[in-house]
């Protein structure tokens, strides 16, 4: 999944239209499709990380399509895995 999040008026929006630029990007999978395991750990300590599981807990998540919801909630079963 190659997606990006958006906060906004209180608001997460999830889309595949995100700025290729930008200084964070991360990833869950090393090139292998193996799990980045460093990153998952570490992962839970971003602010930004925090946030956006308040609000995917709270529904306050938009996404651009059904297929990027999906992706989203197999991310957060690979979180919670560690």
């Amino acid at each position: 999944m190659e997606s990006g999040m958006i906060f906004l008026s209180g608001k997460v929006f999830v889309s595949s239209d995100y700025e290729k630029g930008t200084r964070y990007i991360f990833s869950i999978t090393k090139e292998d499709n193996r799990p980045n395991i460093m990153m998952l750990k570490a992962l839970k300590q971003y602010t930004f990380w925090k946030t956006f599981e308040m609000n995917f807990i709270l529904a306050n998540v938009y996404y651009e399509s059904q297929k990027i919801k999906s992706d989203s909630q197999e991310f957060f079963r690979i979180i919670k895995a560690f």
